[in-house]
């Protein structure tokens, strides 16, 4: 058949965009390959093309005429180039080369096979009629039937009263229908009236016009619908419809009932241009009839590169009211969030380091913090750091700067400038390093005037002293050396002269939880407005086992401690000072205990209270993608005591369960649950679940979802996916 004839397979290609306008990407794991019916034997390999390949005719019986209308009969088979025509009965017209057969047709190219009942095709032309289509396309799966199917030129194509599926012959759970459709292949967009889709027999989608790309370029068009039941919010119906506004450009305008609320408007609009791609995200609701007010969101996120050194991030947020996440967000990561960030930064890049400019506020969403606990805005902050190591003699020469104008609503600003200077030398060789390096920090505050009382001047200057060295022991075990053990231990020497900082303010300053990084820190603080007084030695052991032949890491264990030399009298306002001898005891371990399971832990554990101060352990099955098991436990001492088991796991062919128990001990309360059921077949899926979490004012939210998803054309309910990925760890993910 002529190439007009692949009208017929971009159609079907793109019927999955007929509720959807962006024709999505295909992947083996969307189908679970329903078997295709062998309607037809193989097309003929060759490479010559339809419009140069010569018809060849085989028959049984057959009565020709040179310049009149040949007969054949009999297990007829037509073959040009890549295409090849069965029939038992075909008359073609030498004359007009136009060929027509009747009885058991079939047609077979290489992305399409089709049977009718009987048809003409015009060789001269490019044009042909084809009546009581059974069509189906291996490649995707699908099949479908279609009564008459004209093509016009190799440019057109017009099909009447067609079906199509992903569904086995005999257990067909839906079809869509199309009364009649045009394919256009020369501005690649196709026309379909009449148009719906039934499952299990039920229509439940209908429209009475439709256009779809016919290539892989997106289509303005609407999406499948989502919807959700809440318990506070009712039923909850999202309708997107995509607009493809250029090459580089394209927006989501999503109307969204809630039917407890009224109607919001939720809009994403998506841009790229040279050097620079974002996001702009806002939603809006005129009225919310439980609140008695309007309430929006808006975020916009943009990375621009300008030349080969320079780039510009953005990330601005924006809520209404600080309940506007907690009513409307959809996940327990956007009802935990307590700030709104708003970020512009440049940053300029050579091999040497970098520098950059920030304009940054963290504007709290809690609305019983108070003015004065709010974060301090950094309107800017201009920094860099650089280093010119010279690697002939291992000596490092580093130079790095922080100026920061602080501004807050309830309390008076400040000016802070950090200079710290830096030189180390790297001895080394192939199992051991020793690297001293010695900086310099020299820090000045000018600390606004408040009220009656005048601005401040401050200055705090100190050395810092450090020696950083290890050792690298490898032994071979096990039967012809396959596993390889390491034994790398560590030592870190840290000195820094005490300098009284009391009156310094704390602006972005805080004290992190002790773990591996921290023992080999240079400030026991984040944040330069504590400079930490240290005479200490860290030392550390790590010891890996690697699998000789394929380098993976089967189990990595490590522990470390502090020996502190001298109490640590540098503290945050209102904390006393430290006076232990030795810090916790830090170990982590990862293992690879093989048949698919994993597991890792981390804990610091108190010598003197003989009691772990904080720890985590998890361990996770997964055999694949969709077979998961994950239980978790992490511990805070004072703060957090809370189990997650999460889960995926079929019951069988079709059926599986999926599910998520967060729980905290110390609060004795259930912070997030998800329970769900699947049924999956190889051209269908269905999922229901019900989650419900603790909201940011300690209530509850709960909600049903539901998603049926027809394999190859599109899915009733997307939030589903999202939230299994996000809330089941590993689940989804075939990067092993």
């Amino acid at each position: 058949m002529p190439p007009g004839r692949h009208s017929l397979l971009l159609f079907c290609l793109l019927l999955s965009a007929a509720a959807a306008a962006r024709p999505p990407s295909i992947h083996p794991d969307q189908f679970a390959l329903c078997p295709i019916n062998p309607l037809l034997a193989p097309t003929p390999a060759t490479t010559t093309t339809n419009a140069r390949a010569p018809l060849i005719i085989q028959a049984d019986r057959s009565i020709l005429h040179r310049r009149g209308t040949s007969l054949f009969r009999g297990n007829v088979v037509a073959t040009r180039g890549n295409e090849r025509l069965w029939a038992d009965l075909l008359r073609y017209d030498q004359a007009n080369h136009i060929a027509s057969g009747r009885g058991h047709i079939r047609y077979a190219e290489p992305f399409l096979q089709l049977a009718a009942t009987h048809g003409n095709y015009d060789f001269a032309t490019d044009q042909g009629n084809f009546f009581n289509n059974q069509y189906q396309i291996p490649s995707r799966h699908g099949r479908g039937t279609a009564i008459r199917i004209k093509t016009y030129q190799s440019k057109r194509s017009r099909l009447f009263r067609l079906t199509y599926t992903t569904c086995p012959l005999h257990r067909v759970a839906w079809r869509l229908h199309a009364g009649q459709v045009l394919l256009d292949n020369t501005t690649e967009v196709g026309f379909a009236h009449n148009v719906w889709v039934s499952f299990k027999g039920v229509p439940i989608l209908w429209t009475p016009y439709l256009s779809f790309p016919l290539t892989n370029r997106r289509k303005s068009g609407f999406l499948f619908p989502s919807l959700s039941q809440n318990s506070t919010n009712g039923l909850d119906i999202e309708i997107p419809y995509y607009w493809n506004i250029a090459a580089n450009m394209d927006m989501t305008l999503t109307p969204r009932i809630i039917t407890h609320r009224g109607i919001m408007l939720m809009d994403t609009y998506r841009y790229l241009f040279p050097g620079t791609r974002g996001q702009l995200h806002f939603t809006y609701l005129p009225h919310d009839r439980a609140s008695e007010r309007s309430r929006g969101l808006a975020q916009l996120a943009e990375t621009t590169r300008l030349g080969s050194h320079w780039q510009v991030n953005t990330s601005l947020e924006y809520v209404s009211d600080p309940y506007y996440l907690e009513d409307f967000g959809t996940s327990l990561r956007q009802v935990s969030q307590t700030y709104q960030r708003r970020l512009v930064s440049a940053t300029y890049r050579v091999p040497a380091g970098s520098a950059f400019i920030t304009l940054e506020d963290l504007a709290p969403l809690d609305p019983t913090l108070p003015a004065s606990a709010r974060p301090y805005r950094k309107l800017p902050e201009v920094g860099f750091n650089f280093a010119w190591p010279d690697y002939r003699t291992g000596l490092t020469v580093g130079l790095g700067n922080d100026f920061t104008r602080f501004q807050a609503p309830a309390r008076p600003g400040a000016l802070r400038d950090i200079l710290t200077p830096s030189i180390s030398q790297h001895f080394g060789g192939a199992s051991w390093y020793l690297t001293p390096r010695l900086a310099y920090q020299e820090a000045h505050y000018n600390l606004d005037a408040s009220g009656s009382q005048a601005g401040v001047t401050l200055n705090r200057s100190a050395p810092i002293f450090s020696i950083a060295s290890g050792l690298d022991f490898e032994r071979n075990l096990g039967t012809q050396g396959w596993l390889t053990q390491t034994l790398e231990p560590e030592a870190f020497y840290l000195y820094i002269p005490y300098r009284n900082q009391t009156t310094i303010p704390i602006f972005d300053t805080y004290r992190p939880p002790l773990d591996f990084q921290q023992l080999f820190a240079a400030n026991r603080f984040v944040g330069p407005d504590r400079l930490g007084d240290a005479n200490q030695l860290t030392l550390a052991l790590h010891s890996r086992f690697i699998n000789s032949e394929t380098g993976n890491e089967m189990l990595s264990l490590g522990l470390g401690q502090i020996l502190y030399f001298r109490n640590r009298e540098v503290t945050l306002p209102g904390r006393a000072p430290a006076t232990t001898a030795r810090s916790d005891y830090v170990g982590e371990i990862t293992a690879n205990l093989g048949n698919h399971l994993f597991a890792r832990g981390v804990a610091d554990y108190n010598p003197y209270n003989h009691r772990f101060d904080q720890g985590y352990v998890s361990l996770q099955y997964r055999p694949n993608a969709y077979r998961v098991l994950n239980l978790g436990y992490l511990y805070r001492s004072g703060e957090l005591d809370q189990t997650d088991i999460s889960f995926a796991w079929p019951l069988g062919t079709h059926w599986s369960l999926f599910g998520r128990w967060n729980y905290s001990l110390r609060d004795h309360q259930t912070i997030e649950t998800l329970g769900g059921l699947q049924y999956d077949t190889c051209c269908w899926r269905l999922r229901i679940a019900q989650r419900r979490f603790v909201t940011f004012s300690g209530g509850g939210s709960s909600a049903i979802f539901f998603e049926l998803q027809l394999k190859g054309l599109g899915s009733l309910g997307n939030r589903l996916s999202g939230l299994l990925r996000d809330d089941i760890y590993g689940y989804g993910n075939t990067n092993d």
